[in-house]
């Protein structure tokens, strides 16, 4: 039994996050004829997620980063409430009434906005003022 010898070897690997990879494991056996000396390697790859972790695959944000399973079990998730699209980190953006949108439904200007609610009361005193102020003018 002294000249058997069995060797085990895995690897964890990041590729770049260009690739179409999500995960991918190799496992590569080599053994003699006799079975006397076999040699085994996993290697298991994964792609550099935008979140910063090196684990599995969890989801696609709607712009097409990619975000680990960890940041999915910990609900770093969210969904636009119009149209229902996956948000993560990167695209998250709450409003101030709490609503979470979208880049594509996120308007650039929200007239429903409370601090245009007081410019237009502000707008609205400004244009009697100037209103009474031409009144006493021209009747004064």
């Amino acid at each position: 039994m002294n000249g058997i010898r069995e060797k085990k070897v895995k690897v964890t690997e990041v590729v770049s996050g260009d690739r179409k990879i999500v995960s991918h494991q190799e496992v590569v056996r080599e053994a003699s004829e006799d079975e006397r000396q076999a040699e085994e390697i996993t290697v298991n790859r994964f792609v550099a997620h935008w979140c910063g972790h090196y684990k599995q695959y969890g989801f696609s944000c709607q712009c097409g980063n990619r975000f680990c399973r960890a940041c999915l079990e910990a609900g770093r998730v969210w969904y636009c409430e119009e149209c229902g699209a996956t948000l993560g980190s990167c695209c998250y953006r709450k409003r101030y009434d709490g609503k979470v949108l979208c880049p594509e439904h996120w308007e650039a200007i929200d007239w429903k906005h409370p601090a245009f609610s007081l410019l237009g009361g502000v707008a609205f005193l400004g244009c009697l003022a100037l209103a009474l102020y031409l009144l006493d003018m021209f009747v004064g």
